[in-house]
């Protein structure tokens, strides 16, 4: 995964790389990850300035069925309670002031910089999306990702679960060598995105905070007083995105756990029943459903799907582009899924 932090800094010698014959070449950032599933699950502002409270329907009232005159009893609704946290992503770039001024382009230098720096900061808040947790000292200003909700399959039954979490799905893949395949159904009231009440900039921000003083060997200065301290100017881009995860309704993700990445370990349809079958008893309601696994699953997919009709190519999606789907589930990309999760055992 690509990774920008206050440490990492750009060198004199790659800095001139890119340029040749006294033009600057834009160089080729290989580390571009394909992740719609930011784009797909809605943001809204949340009723709190750090958090989001609502109420989910817990059981509703039945009917008594009586007798002429008879009386009957008053019922009601149930509620429970939930809060979901807002996290603050920060993050920021600096570019030695000497090497900018060397460039014989320094605006698209600095904003090719920062379109790579853009790239690091988004995937990783799709990391912590995907696996991220609030669990650990310290950690309370950080949102649970969706691995929380849906961490262990259940023995006996994945929808009417005994020891498990609700709606996951075993694939019977062993080892540290699988994956997951995650349903969702975004939209309000089902899984949705949260930024601060007084927000206008749905949580996000890009800040050019111009020249700054960077002190250069402050380790070396803590660990000896008697050295002096050396600075120097560097151009500075600070990125910042304030975003919550809210999982207004249990019936709107699935997760399909310990998935085999191995094309060998598919001999049958199993893997597209098993897709199915979460989304015929999980979701509920018109909202479309989204399937969201890595490339190494797609391919296995794909190839299994020969001569068959699991995995059909059309643009009948909401957004009217061509793309998988398997029924009704439309098949996004999702690189931030690794092919290294340890396997889970059933509870």
């Amino acid at each position: 995964m690509a990774t920008n932090s206050w440490a990492t800094r750009i060198t004199m010698a790659d800095a001139m790389k890119t340029v040749q014959n006294g033009r600057y070449e834009s160089f080729v950032n290989t580390l571009v990850e394909s992740n719609p599933i930011m784009n797909d699950i809605p943001i809204v502002p949340g009723n709190g300035i750090l958090s989001h409270e609502g109420a989910r329907i817990s059981a509703l009232p039945t009917p008594e069925i009586l007798d002429i005159a008879e009386g009957w009893s008053s019922q009601s609704v149930q509620f429970d309670k939930y809060k979901a946290v807002i996290s603050q992503f920060k993050m920021r770039l600096d570019i030695p002031e000497d090497i900018l001024d060397l460039h014989p382009n320094k605006a698209r230098f600095r904003a090719d910089l920062e379109d790579a720096s853009g790239e690091g900061f988004g995937q990783g808040v799709v990391n912590h999306l995907i696996y991220g947790t609030s669990v650990g000292a310290g950690n309370s200003s950080k949102f649970d990702g969706l691995g929380t909700y849906r961490a262990k399959p259940d023995a006996s039954d994945p929808i009417n679960v005994k020891n498990g979490d609700y709606a996951t799905f075993d694939a019977g893949g062993t080892g540290s060598n699988t994956t997951s395949i995650w349903l969702i159904q975004p939209g309000y009231r089902k899984v949705f995105f949260i930024t601060p009440a007084n927000d206008k900039n749905n949580g996000m921000k890009m800040m050019d905070k111009g020249e700054v003083e960077v002190w250069t060997n402050q380790a070396e200065v803590v660990a000896n007083s008697s050295v002096a301290k050396k600075t120097r100017y560097d151009v500075r881009t600070e990125f910042q995105q304030r975003l919550g995860l809210v999982i207004a309704d249990e019936r709107a993700m699935a997760r399909i756990i310990n998935v085999p990445t191995t094309r060998a370990s598919y001999t049958d349809d199993e893997i597209f029943e098993t897709i199915l079958r979460a989304r015929m008893e999980v979701f509920k309601g018109p909202e479309p459903v989204f399937m969201y696994c890595n490339a190494r699953i797609r391919w296995i997919l794909t190839a299994i799907n020969v001569g068959r009709q699991n995995v059909i190519l059309d643009k009948n999606n909401p957004y009217g582009i061509e793309m998988n789907r398997i029924n009704d589930v439309y098949i996004r990309p999702c690189d931030a899924l690794l092919n290294t999760e340890t396997a889970v055992a059933a509870a």
